[in-house]
C-alpha cells in the first residue's frame, strides 16, 4: 500500500465532504446520471460519524427527504427511516467495521418519513475509503427494494431458504461446545450468576463467554441472542 498515495486522497475526500454546501459534484456526469439512474440506493455512509455523506436519487425518493437534509440529519436519520426491530443494524455496521474490513450484508425495512408503510431492502456495504490510521471510514452501500415488482419469488424463496440454512450452520461450526452450553442456559432465563454456578464458572468467565457469542452472532442484546438462538434450534 502506497501511504503517501492514500494519505493524499485522504486529505482531498476530508476536504471535498466538509468543504462543501453540496456532496454531488463528487461524482460529475455521466457518472452522476448513472448512480441516480441505478434501480437501487446507492449511498457513500461515514462508519466514524454514521451518517450518509452522499446518495443517489433513489435512496432520497426511498427516504422522502432531499440530499441535503440525509446529510444533516447525520447518524439520526436511521431511527426517523428504519423499523424500530432493526435500528442496532446502524450500530452493528460500525461496530462490524471497527473490528474487520469484510463486506456487511443483510436485510432491513426502510419507509419514507411521509409515511407508515415499510419495504424490505437486501443490500451490502463494502470500505471505500480509510483513516490514515488503516481504519475503515467511508463505506459504499447499496440495497435493491425486495418489495418491488418480483418475478422469481420462487427462486426468491429457495435462495433465501439456502442461505440461511448455511448461515445457521456456520454459526453452529463457530461455536464451541461451551458456547452452545451458555447460550441454552441463557435461552432458558438463567442469569449471568446462575450460569456461572451451573457450570462451576466465575462469574468474570461467563461474561468472558458472553461476549465472545456475541461476537460471534452479530447481535448486541441479549434479547437478539435469544431470537437467533432459537432460529438456529439452540434451546
Amino acid at each position: 500500500m502506497n501511504s503517501r498515495y492514500y494519505m493524499k486522497v485522504i486529505r482531498e475526500d476530508a476536504q471535498a465532504y466538509q468543504g462543501a454546501t453540496s456532496n454531488d459534484h463528487i461524482f460529475d456526469p455521466p457518472l452522476r446520471e448513472i448512480f441516480d439512474r441505478i434501480p437501487a440506493l446507492v449511498y457513500l455512509r461515514n462508519q466514524l460519524t454514521g451518517g450518509i455523506v452522499w446518495c443517489n436519487k433513489a435512496t432520497e425518493e426511498a427516504f422522502g427527504l432531499p440530499a441535503e437534509t440525509i446529510y444533516q440529519l447525520g447518524n439520526e436519520l436511521f431511527e426517523k427511516i428504519l423499523y424500530p426491530d432493526d435500528h442496532y443494524l446502524a450500530a452493528l455496521s460500525n461496530q462490524h467495521y471497527q473490528e474487520k474490513e469484510e463486506n456487511f450484508a443483510g436485510v432491513i425495512r426502510v419507509r419514507r418519513t411521509d409515511s407508515n408503510s415499510y419495504r424490505w431492502y437486501a443490500g451490502v456495504s463494502t470500505p471505500f475509503r480509510y483513516t490514515e490510521e488503516g481504519k475503515v471510514w467511508l463505506t459504499l452501500c447499496v440495497f435493491i427494494d425486495l418489495s418491488s415488482a418480483v418475478y422469481t419469488q420462487p427462486q426468491l424463496s429457495e435462495a433465501l431458504h439456502e442461505t440461511l440454512t448455511q448461515r445457521y450452520k456456520n454459526i453452529h461450526d463457530s461455536l464451541t461446545p461451551r458456547e452452545k452450553e451458555i447460550i441454552k442456559l441463557i435461552v432458558a432465563g438463567y442469569t449471568t450468576k446462575q450460569i456461572a454456578k451451573q457450570l462451576y464458572l466465575s462469574s468474570y468467565t461467563v461474561e468472558g463467554y458472553r461476549k465472545s457469542i456475541r461476537l460471534k452472532l452479530n447481535v448486541n442484546s441479549t434479547p437478539q441472542l435469544v431470537a437467533l438462538a432459537k432460529q438456529i434450534g439452540l434451546e
